[in-house]
C-alpha cells in the first residue's frame, strides 16, 4: 500500500476488520476550498435505519446511494465487525470499498460503517454478481461495523491532530453549566461547524452528560433569529415506578432538578396518601433512598 500527501496510521484485514485510516497532510490542504468534516457515530444502526454512501469508485465521478440496514447475511465474515445494507436507490460498484456509510441522527449525517464487500472472501469478489464486486445480486453489501472499528482507532481519533479530530487551533471552546451543580463541560467546535465534547461529537438533544451528584444534563443546541447559537444543558428528570402494595396498581414518580419529587401536579411527599381506583389507599415513604407505598387499612 501506498500513498501520497498521507500516512498510513493503521489498517486491518480479516474476517471481522477491513479498514485503512489515514492522517492526511494538513500542509497540502491549505487553502483547498469546499471540504468538510465528517463525525462518526460509533454505534450499530438499528435494523431498518436508512443509511447511505457517497464514493469515487476507481477513481471516478461521484456516486451515491441510499438503502436501509438489513440482518446480517454473509459467509466468511463476523456479524461483531460486519453488517450488511439493502440498497433501494441506487447501488454501489467495484471500487467503491472504503466509502463512508453514513447515517441521520437528529439532522446531522455520521459516519455508522465502512463500505466492504460482498459475501466472499474479502479481495476475491464473486465475478458472477451482476452487480459487481461490493454487492450480491440482491443489491446488498456489507458494511464494516464503526462501532467495531472505533475500538480499534479511538487513541488514534482522539490524540492524532490530522486524524480527524479537531486540532486546538482551529477550534472555538464554550463551557456549557450543568444546571445547578456549580459544574460545566467544555465544548469545541472544529472549522466544519461540527460540535465535540472529549473527543466524540455532539449530537443536540440527544448527548448526555453526568455530573458529579449523579444528576443526568442533556446537552441541546439552540439557534435565535440572527444565527446566534447557545448550547445549554437540561436536566434529565429522574423517573420511578412504584407498587403500590400487593395490588396491579403502580403510579410514577418524578424528581426535579431541586431535589423534590412529584406525582403528576402534586408534590410527593412522605406520608403522602394515594387513592386507587377501587377506593384503596397507600401511604407513600421513603425507605433507604426507595419510595414505597403501603396499604393504610380504614
Amino acid at each position: 500500500m501506498w500513498t501520497t500527501g498521507a500516512r498510513l496510521l493503521v489498517s486491518r484485514a480479516d474476517d471481522r476488520y477491513d479498514f485503512a485510516l489515514l492522517a492526511l497532510d494538513r500542509n497540502n490542504l491549505r487553502g483547498v476550498g469546499g471540504l468538510g468534516e465528517l463525525v462518526w457515530w460509533p454505534r450499530l444502526p438499528r435494523i431498518g435505519q436508512e443509511v447511505f454512501t457517497v464514493g469515487h469508485p476507481v477513481g471516478g465521478y461521484k456516486r451515491a446511494a441510499v438503502g436501509t440496514v438489513v440482518p446480517f447475511r454473509w459467509r466468511g465474515l463476523s456479524s461483531s465487525g460486519f453488517g450488511t445494507v439493502q440498497w433501494r436507490r441506487g447501488t454501489t460498484e467495484g471500487g467503491s470499498s472504503g466509502s463512508p456509510l453514513l447515517a441521520r441522527y437528529d439532522g446531522q449525517d455520521y459516519v455508522v460503517g465502512v463500505v466492504a464487500g460482498n459475501n466472499t472472501t474479502p479481495g476475491r469478489p464473486d465475478q458472477n454478481s451482476r452487480w459487481g464486486p461490493s454487492c450480491d445480486p440482491g443489491r446488498r453489501t456489507a458494511f464494516g461495523r464503526f462501532d467495531a472499528i472505533h475500538d480499534v482507532i479511538e487513541d488514534y481519533l482522539e490524540n492524532e491532530p490530522d486524524s480527524g479530530a479537531p486540532a486546538e487551533s482551529e477550534t472555538v471552546t464554550v463551557a456549557v453549566a450543568l444546571g445547578t451543580t456549580g459544574e460545566s463541560v467544555t465544548l469545541r467546535q472544529s472549522v466544519s461547524g461540527a460540535w465535540w465534547l472529549g473527543g466524540k461529537p455532539v449530537v443536540s438533544g440527544t448527548t448526555e452528560v453526568q455530573a458529579s451528584n449523579g444528576y443526568v444534563y442533556r446537552l441541546v443546541l439552540e439557534t435565535d433569529a440572527r444565527g446566534g447559537i447557545t448550547w445549554s444543558a437540561q436536566f434529565v428528570p429522574v423517573r420511578v415506578t412504584v407498587r403500590l402494595g400487593q395490588s396491579t396498581y403502580r403510579i410514577q414518580l418524578t424528581q426535579a432538578e431541586d431535589g423534590t419529587w412529584r406525582h403528576g401536579s402534586k408534590e410527593a411527599t412522605e406520608g403522602m396518601i394515594v387513592i386507587t381506583p377501587d377506593s384503596k389507599r397507600y401511604r407513600l415513604s421513603m425507605a433507604s433512598g426507595v419510595w414505597v407505598a403501603t396499604e393504610v387499612s380504614d
